[in-house]
């Protein structure tokens, strides 16, 4: 009967040492498939925020040069105010003043134009952009797919 206990715990000693090795090697697999995982993981979020980030760079691009533009309109509308009020008060002569104010009128259309165009171009330029970033990205996947 003796023996019959002893083996039976040298057995179980023995499947439990099995299962504990099988175990040891499972955990470290499983360390691996997590470590893997993380590096996945950590490429596909800074692929993300690289795009995040770029997409942010173009919108605030797009909002510099249309504040920029925006500055230059009204600083280039006080200058052409200040020429044309000087014009106005040192000109004794009617048809100077009536020549002054169509060339005033004529300025400041093609100032309102040249700057509405700007900001136009500058809109279109960035919607381009956007296309050729989406159509590069969408390459990207394809390629990335392919791999």
């Amino acid at each position: 009967m003796l023996w019959i206990l002893l083996t039976g715990t040298a057995v179980t000693a023995l499947f439990m040492g099995l299962a504990w090795q099988r175990a040891s090697h499972i955990s470290e697999q499983f360390k691996r498939l997590e470590a893997t995982l993380a590096r996945v993981e950590n490429a596909v979020r800074k692929r993300e925020f690289e795009r995040i980030e770029a997409d942010n760079r173009r919108l605030m691009l797009q909002d510099s040069v249309d504040g920029g533009t925006a500055a230059i309109a009204v600083l280039h509308r006080m200058l052409s105010d200040t020429t044309f009020q000087a014009i106005d008060r040192l000109s004794g002569d009617d048809r100077i003043r009536e020549n002054s104010l169509r060339a005033r009128e004529i300025h400041d259309d093609v100032s309102t134009r040249v700057y509405r165009s700007i900001r136009v171009a500058n809109r279109q330029i960035h919607s381009l952009a956007d296309v050729i970033i989406r159509l590069n990205r969408r390459r990207q996947k394809n390629n990335g797919d392919k791999d």
